[in-house]
């Protein structure tokens, strides 16, 4: 299962130009009901994209092909469900405006963070919600903490940019497919790792006033939550949408 060679960048909702994006953000400086105009920016890797139906599972996606994931994968992005809760706070309710996803599977966060300030200098947005971390723990020989410096350099991307943060701390997965790629080491200790990566994450945030969305409370993965996924890393349709619903919660409580 290793798609790292596969980026995916889906966009929900279009590109404009920058000189009325740049007006955009201008108007939506004056008062905090115009900057609620503008959309969320979702960023991550392919749990961010809503990927899905490739990888076959016994338990989670038993009827995906494990096939090719040129032909096979599709993506449901959690910016939809998002959207269309956002959508409904206005009068205006298009799900794809209110929230956009830029997505790239099987990058890591150090890998991610190039990417992130070129969609910060691009366009301007009501907040960004960022998830990152699994394929640094499931490709990367690095500790919890080196993880968790990587994620914080994309948080303070956003702060540099003065877009406000909402971080969804990494699900729990398995991640026995990796016996297959060489150097990534014993499933079970990386699959450790990005628990020790949640928990620290978590605490790190805290301390930092950021917004944070518990991605092992808002998709607890086994047999029992069978369809939340799709496969041992990535949340079925449903599964997404629960994790927009999350964020739509946090961003409203933090009043962003």
């Amino acid at each position: 299962m290793d798609h790292r060679s596969i980026p995916l960048l889906v966009a929900s909702g279009g590109a404009l130009v920058a000189s009325v994006l740049a007006f955009r953000w201008h108007k939506a400086r004056k008062s905090n009901l115009e900057r609620r105009s503008l959309p969320v920016l979702c960023f991550g890797d392919s749990i961010t994209a809503g990927y899905h139906g490739v990888w076959a599972h016994p338990i989670y996606g038993p009827e995906n092909p494990n096939g090719d994931e040129l032909v096979h994968a599709r993506c449901h992005p959690y910016s939809l469900a998002l959207g269309g809760r956002l959508g409904q706070t206005c009068e205006w309710r298009d799900a794809l405006h209110f929230a956009e996803t830029v997505a790239y599977a099987g990058w890591s966060a150090r890998q991610l963070l190039p990417k992130l300030k070129w969609a910060l200098s691009g366009a301007c947005w009501r907040a960004v919600v960022i998830l990152a971390g699994t394929n640094d723990a499931a490709y990367d020989q690095v500790d919890a903490q080196a993880i968790v410096e990587r994620i914080a350099r994309l948080h303070r991307a956003c702060d540099v940019a003065g877009v406000p943060v909402v971080v969804i701390t990494p699900p729990d997965c398995e991640l026995e497919w990796t016996r297959a790629i060489p150097g990534c080491g014993d499933p079970d200790t990386r699959r450790a790792i990005l628990s020790d990566v949640a928990r620290l994450l978590a605490t790190r945030c805290s301390q930092e006033k950021r917004v944070v969305v518990d991605g092992r409370a808002t998709l607890p993965y086994g047999p029992k939550y069978a369809e939340l996924w799709d496969d041992t890393v990535h949340p079925s349709l449903k599964g997404s949408d629960e994790l927009g619903a999350a964020v739509f919660d946090a961003i409203m409580k933090a009043g962003l």
